[in-house]
C-alpha cells in the first residue's frame, strides 16, 4: 500500500514593493520587488498552516520512514515549519538530518502536473509514503486528474493550505482519495466563554 500526501502552501503575502535602505537610492530605484519565491506567509497563512498540521496529525498515516519533499520557496518552507514544527533540510544536509526532516526539492517550485507526476513516482519508488508540499496550478491539476470528484466540496479547486491524502495498492494502480481538507472546511475554534474578559 502506498500513501501520498499533497499539501499546498498556506496563504502568502502578495508581491509588493518594499523600500530600499540605501542612502544612494534614486527615485527610479527607491523600491524593489519581492522575488516570487521570497514571499513569506501572511498572518492568516501561519494560522491556517497550524490548523492543517493539527488536522494531519490526527490522520492515520504510515510510520516513518517516508519521502518528504518541500519546494524551496519561502512560503512552502514556512508552511512546513509551522504545520509540522520542523525545518526542511537542503539535500546536502540530509545525511545528518533527523528522520522526520524534509528535503528541499527545487523541482517542486511551480511544478506542472506532469512534473509533479514524475516527482511522485520518484518519491514512491523509494518509500511507501510521500509528502509533497508545493504550489498551484500543478497540484490542483494533478488532483483533478487523479480524482476529479475529490475537490467538489472545496470553495476553489485546491486553495491555499489544502491537503489531499491518496492511497493505492502499488505502483501503476489507480489512486483513491482517503481524506482531504482545507482551513475553511475544518471546524472553527471559538473562544471559551469562561476565559473571556469581563467589564
Amino acid at each position: 500500500m502506498q500513501t501520498l500526501i499533497l499539501m499546498r502552501h498556506a496563504k502568502a503575502e502578495p508581491l509588493a514593493l518594499i523600500p530600499k535602505n540605501s542612502a544612494n537610492s534614486t527615485p527610479e530605484s527607491s523600491s524593489e520587488v519581492y522575488e516570487d519565491r521570497d514571499r513569506p506567509l501572511s498572518p492568516r497563512g501561519r494560522k491556517d498552516a497550524a490548523r492543517m498540521g493539527a488536522w494531519l496529525s490526527g490522520q492515520t498515516l504510515l510510520p516513518e520512514p517516508a519521502a518528504c519533499w518541500v519546494s524551496p520557496a519561502q512560503r512552502t518552507q514556512e508552511t512546513y515549519a509551522v504545520a509540522f514544527g520542523a525545518s526542511a533540510a537542503s539535500p546536502a544536509d540530509q545525511k545528518t538530518a533527523q528522520p522526520r526532516a524534509c528535503t528541499l526539492e527545487p523541482r517542486l517550485y511551480l511544478a506542472s502536473s506532469a512534473q509533479l507526476d514524475w516527482l511522485i513516482e520518484e518519491a514512491l519508488a523509494q518509500f511507501d509514503q510521500a509528502l509533497l508540499l508545493g504550489h498551484n496550478n500543478g497540484m490542483e491539476d494533478w488532483v483533478l486528474t487523479a480524482a476529479p470528484k475529490a475537490l467538489s466540496g472545496f470553495p476553489t479547486a485546491f486553495p491555499t493550505a489544502a491537503v489531499a491524502i491518496f492511497r493505492r495498492e502499488g505502483s501503476g494502480a489507480s489512486w483513491r482519495l482517503e481524506a482531504s481538507a482545507t482551513p475553511k472546511s475544518l471546524p472553527q475554534t471559538r473562544a471559551n466563554p469562561s476565559q473571556a474578559g469581563t467589564t
